[in-house]
């Protein structure tokens, strides 16, 4: 198949897309991607389960937060598709998608945990061994997974909502799992010579009439510029000795009831590092310190340690295309994600912790960003 050919293809839109988000069958899945300010979604047809085959495209990539884990996290493309926003949505409505019908399993588990582990870090921090962590924490819903209908609509409120925000739309599922979301944050994006990412760092809410003076708060917070500032220092480190590294003004970009501090980073390859690869850039970047934890070091040490009680799957974890010429590998936050196995189906966040935060404030930012995917999504907020 040639990925430059994702026309309109009449036959597909009728047929292949039938019972779409449906799993095609028990050993296929689906796959969506669509960058910010794009007319059309790309649909695509996976296996079920991975195959090493980092190149090939269109190849969709999606494994867990410890990527080194799974060397089957890239999904190769069976059939791709670029279909018109128009259209996916009329499809989606004729699944006949209704508000899910799910309860919420109690929080304050997930609470007095989050507590606990925030004041270990700023122990940590006072020591000297870290100076930035990022708890997280999971809110699970009552339904183990998504029916048809359930999926439907979860799909067409994040089309929406990313047409109107911006942000990257993702995600893949079969009949076993699954993952869906619009993420503002990119890990790297690769086309040549040039690697592009991001600082994304610093959180605030947004309150209808009053945006502009929130932007101004969080740029006016040293808390927030500190903790942003680990994160372009991290993301610099890693790049370095790979090329020219060009590091853009501080601002911020808006992500639906959020905005966030925003520093773009461009790399420009020298010549001995233009065989650079995929997995090359994901063990330099990931976990950035917006996710992970600073000195990278003793940060690996904190996020192995917190993975063995507190597994986290795939929140946070490196997701991504190989399309049209184009690497593209977002975060995978703001998202929604089920397992039959596992039998969760659940959304997540995190809360970055440095000298001077105080826990309590760090859980608020918890559940702003559960509700903000809780809106993405057309759910209710908690």
């Amino acid at each position: 198949m040639d990925p430059g050919n994702l026309g309109a293809n009449r036959e597909f839109l009728a047929t292949g897309l039938r019972g779409f988000p449906s799993p095609p069958a028990r050993d296929r899945g689906w796959g969506i991607w669509a960058p910010p300010g794009a007319s059309e979604v790309t649909v695509a047809v996976l296996p079920a389960s991975g195959r090493y085959t980092p190149s090939i495209a269109p190849t969709w990539f999606s494994g867990p937060f410890f990527a080194q884990e799974n060397p089957s996290a890239w999904l190769p493309a069976l059939h791709v598709q670029s279909v018109p926003r128009a259209e996916l949505e009329a499809i989606l409505l004729e699944a006949s998608p209704h508000r899910p019908d799910w309860s919420w399993k109690e929080r304050e588990a997930a609470r007095r945990r989050f507590l606990e582990t925030s004041r270990t870090v700023l122990h940590q921090i006072e020591a000297g061994v870290l100076t930035k962590a990022v708890p997280y924490a999971f809110r699970e819903t009552s339904s183990a997974f998504p029916s048809t209908e359930d999926l439907a609509w979860l799909l067409l409120h994040a089309l929406r909502f990313q047409g109107e925000n911006g942000g990257f739309l993702y995600g893949c599922w079969n009949d076993q799992e699954g993952i869906l979301g619009v993420t503002p944050e990119l890990l790297f994006e690769r086309e040549g010579a040039t690697v592009r990412t991001m600082a994304l760092a610093g959180t605030r809410s947004l309150e209808k009439g009053r945006e502009s003076e929130a932007e101004m708060l969080l740029l006016a917070d040293p808390k927030e510029r500190h903790e942003h500032s680990l994160v372009i220092e991290g993301i610099s480190e890693r790049l370095s000795g790979l090329g020219t590294l060009h590091v853009g003004k501080t601002g911020v970009r808006r992500a639906g009831s959020l905005v966030h501090l925003y520093t773009p980073i461009e790399l420009t390859l020298a010549s001995h590092a233009m065989e650079t690869e995929w997995q090359d850039l994901v063990d330099r970047l990931h976990p950035t310190p917006a996710l992970g934890a600073h000195p990278r070091e003793a940060g690996a040490q904190w996020l192995a340690e917190e993975q063995k009680h507190h597994p986290r799957s795939r929140f946070g974890a490196p997701w991504g295309v190989r399309l049209d010429g184009r690497d593209t590998c977002a975060v995978a936050i703001r998202n929604m994600e089920w397992s039959r196995e596992k039998a969760f189906c659940r959304v997540g966040a995190g809360a970055g912790v440095v000298r001077g935060s105080t826990p309590e404030r760090e859980w608020s930012e918890i559940e702003r960003k559960w509700n903000a995917v809780l809106r993405i999504l057309g759910l209710e907020t908690l």
